[in-house]
């Protein structure tokens, strides 16, 4: 039987996959600008705020690398007030500008995505995302602003259920959800350990989407969405 004769769900990551994040060169004037239009609203110097900017996000990342429980933006920001010694009155303020700018450098969905998820929804694919993030109203705001949202079956974010892949646990909930037995599950990500090892724990069927780099321990990897369609 072939591979595509098994599967009935394909669950995709959202950042780099379905939708391009911040070009690398642009990732360092977002962090700035961040910094710069926080240390504004708080008057403080902003040399303070981008080392505490900086540690704060530093620890909880080292955190959850370890633990693979999620951190929320109300929690980053919520620490990096106290770190601050200001009030959390500012919080919403503060979220607003962490968001605000991201949005601004965020180019899109990925080239030929759209085209695919039409093709596996007439198909008759059910259809989920499984996504590390730290703000999932966000990413379902982008899912909503670029017509995507409608194509998923169930959308799942680790901000919103506090575990992050690669933990089995993020995609069981997806499996559970939807009533479908792992072996019949693709997760499809562009990263190594959270999307590929990440699925391959869950016992599903995993793709690696990457424009550099063949996986050995995927079950197949490509580097465009057409491709796919024509393994598929």
């Amino acid at each position: 039987m072939l591979l595509k004769d098994r599967v009935r769900l394909i669950c995709l990551d959202f950042w780099e996959t379905i939708v391009d994040f911040v070009d690398k060169s642009d990732l360092v004037k977002l962090r700035n600008e961040r910094v710069k239009r926080i240390a504004d609203i708080l008057s403080l110097d902003v040399t303070l705020v981008s080392e505490r900017y900086d540690r704060v996000i530093k620890e909880m990342c080292d955190i959850r690398e370890k633990t693979c429980r999620e951190f929320t933006v109300d929690e980053f920001i919520d620490n990096l007030l106290f770190s601050l010694e200001v009030e959390r009155n500012y919080l919403e303020e503060v979220k607003s500008i962490f968001v605000e700018t991201v949005k601004k450098y965020i180019p899109g969905p990925v080239k030929g995505v759209r085209e695919f998820l039409d093709y596996l929804k007439d198909k008759g694919y059910l259809l989920a995302i499984v996504s590390n993030t730290i703000n999932g109203k966000l990413e379902r705001e982008l899912l909503k602003e670029y017509e995507l949202f409608d194509y998923f079956d169930f959308v799942v974010f680790s901000s919103e259920v506090k575990v992050r892949k690669p933990s089995r646990d993020i995609f069981y909930l997806v499996l559970s959800r939807l009533g479908i037995p792992n072996y019949v599950a693709i997760h499809i990500g562009d990263d190594p350990v959270s999307d590929v090892f990440g699925a391959l724990n869950a016992g599903m069927w995993a793709g690696h989407y990457s424009k550099e780099l063949t996986l050995p321990h995927a079950h197949f990897t490509f580097n465009n969405w057409e491709k796919l369609r024509e393994f598929l």
